[in-house]
């Protein structure tokens, strides 16, 4: 059974016929694909870096928020309990 993946020649093959074409070396494709993979993982380091401390700053943010209003709710309670007493 034949699929239409079937045309599509090894990878090797599609190498070598890059390199015919661009005029490099297989060692200076290589080198090319090192700083590349070098160059990716940098910035997916930077990406994950930032989004860390976002991440850090959004709970910050709610813990902050969270803290407040348990202030509240401590002044809401007390104002209830004045309340009671009154009556």
């Amino acid at each position: 059974m034949t699929t239409m993946f079937d045309d599509i020649p090894p990878i090797e093959e599609l190498i070598r016929r890059h390199l015919e074409e661009t005029g490099l070396t297989m060692e200076q494709y290589e080198e090319q694909v090192r700083r590349n993979l070098a160059a990716q993982r940098a910035d997916n380091a930077e990406r994950q870096r930032r989004f860390r401390a976002n991440q850090k700053a959004k709970i910050t943010a709610l813990e902050e928020a969270l803290t407040e209003a348990w202030k509240q709710i401590g002044a809401l309670r007390q104002e209830l309990e004045a309340l009671r007493a009154e009556r």
